[in-house]
């Protein structure tokens, strides 16, 4: 997509008359069109802010990996700076090192899906303001979330590279200031480009698996490009990809449910740990069940969660590669109280290979429990028993995890988390991006264009 295509606010001949049942995208649609900085309450466009920054840190935390930076090298063979093939490499770093923030409704993550096809357009030349921006990321957060939160997906269904699409067309709509029947289009067009996802992938430590992701970023530029072309979509596309091929059902009131009141960005979570976030409860409850005590005390864990984590990460993965680990409970839990933390260097040799935790990890138990499913989604509660060399048994148990709503980040330990992810690459201009992110302070380095040209710089 060009900067001139983005740009321009052309209409497409009008679309046929939408199924009164498929009205959800054209709510969705007009309220990414209509919504100004003026309308976002001030604590929303705050929390916006560090969405951005943390969304920023993973992205450019990843751009170190081998194969992310064999991939922005074999496509640099073509044009740099092609936003819909940005946006698929920007949003494949996003989730290589497993430390992107995500949403309890929408039961997935929107930001990365929605801020690398943001930074691409305009990497390419767009050109926007600051609130111009964070407008355009609300409005495509909101979007993507909310189609998350209607999609009830098929057992084994990732949801990375599916429902996200829809947030990145709509965030690059309010972007270019175009009318809302074309971002209403593009919004169902990039429902139809989804990707079909599925958690052996992940299992098997595919990194194809970081791609879906970049997919999306990919898939929503483009269908933004064919609704400005004249495509057309099927009017209830969403609901079709989302509730019936890759789910079980769409809730399309959900969709829209308290649309402009209820802002779904700030119900987000941030991670502060490099692995799947099902495991996250169970980690906050075993720091709290040995808190302590020395590791060579342990004899066994048994960790009760609820059944959706059971599916996702309750196996143990004989000799994991890196992403098999981050969704390997009994792993994570051996490597916490052996490693000591769940960094990414938790995942990566020597520690992946060592033999003491190897051994731990086999004697940890994962089971579901009934009681702690029953409150799931609204909650991710998980309890751990632990047995000691003295015969007796410590329990405990957590609801979330810090970094989730009921337990937020601050500001600064967010901060903290962007200058650890991007410092390496990035240097002392980490630190002037954060405090400029943060602050909406003017300066070179922070404008969108410059936060761009920052970002990208890494990988083009």
């Amino acid at each position: 997509m060009s900067s001139t295509a983005l740009a321009s606010t052309a209409t497409p001949a009008a679309p046929a008359a939408v199924p009164a049942l498929a009205a959800y995208a054209d709510e969705l649609a007009a309220f990414a069109a209509s919504l100004t900085p003026a309308a976002i309450p001030e604590a929303v466009r705050r929390h916006a802010r560090l969405v951005l920054l943390d969304t920023v840190g993973a992205i450019v935390a990843g751009t170190r990996e081998t194969e992310i930076a064999a991939l922005a090298a074999a496509l640099r063979a073509g044009s740099a700076t092609a936003p819909a093939q940005l946006a698929f490499v920007l949003g494949t770093a996003g989730v290589a090192i497993e430390l992107d923030e995500g949403c309890a409704p929408s039961r997935g993550h929107p930001g990365v899906h929605v801020v690398p096809a943001l930074l691409a357009a305009m990497a390419a030349g767009h050109d926007a303001d600051a609130d111009t921006l964070l407008t355009a990321l609300v409005a495509g957060y909101e979007v993507a979330a909310r189609l998350g939160a209607a999609t009830t997906f098929r057992d084994g269904i990732h949801p990375h590279g599916t429902w996200g699409a829809g947030g990145a067309a709509a965030a690059l709509g309010r972007l270019a200031g175009l009318p809302a029947p074309v971002i209403a289009t593009a919004i169902r067009a990039a429902a139809s480009l989804s990707v079909a996802t599925d958690y052996q992938t992940v299992h098997a430590g595919a990194l194809v698996r970081n791609a879906w992701s970049g997919m999306a970023g990919f898939a929503g530029t483009m269908a933004v490009e064919l609704a400005r072309a004249g495509f057309s979509a099927a009017a209830d596309a969403p609901a079709g990809v989302f509730g019936r091929v890759l789910g079980t059902g769409f809730d399309r009131a959900a969709a829209t449910d308290g649309l402009g009141h209820r802002w779904l960005i700030c119900e987000n979570y941030f991670k502060p740990y490099a692995c799947c976030r099902h495991t996250h409860a169970s980690v906050a409850a075993l720091e709290q069940a040995v808190d302590g005590v020395a590791p060579d005390a342990i004899v066994a864990v048994r960790a009760f969660t609820y059944a959706r984590a059971v599916a996702a990460t309750g196996a143990l993965r004989p000799q994991p590669t890196p992403l098999a680990a981050k969704f390997s409970l009994p792993y994570i839990v051996a490597a916490r109280l052996l490693h000591g933390g769940l960094g990414d260097d938790a995942f990566r040799e020597p520690v992946l290979s060592r033999r003491d935790i190897a051994a731990l990890a086999e004697r940890v138990t994962v089971a579901d429990d009934p009681a702690l499913s029953a409150l799931f989604p609204g909650v991710r509660a998980a309890r751990v028993e632990v047995d000691l060399a003295d015969g007796s048994t410590r329990t405990a148990e957590a609801h979330g995890s810090h970094g989730d709503p009921q337990d937020p980040m601050s500001e600064d330990e967010v901060r903290a988390k962007f200058l650890r992810l991007a410092g390496p690459s990035l240097g002392a201009q980490a630190t002037a991006i954060a405090d400029g992110v943060l602050t909406a302070a003017a300066s070179p380095a922070i404008t969108p264009a410059g936060l761009a040209r920052q970002v990208t710089s890494v990988v083009t």
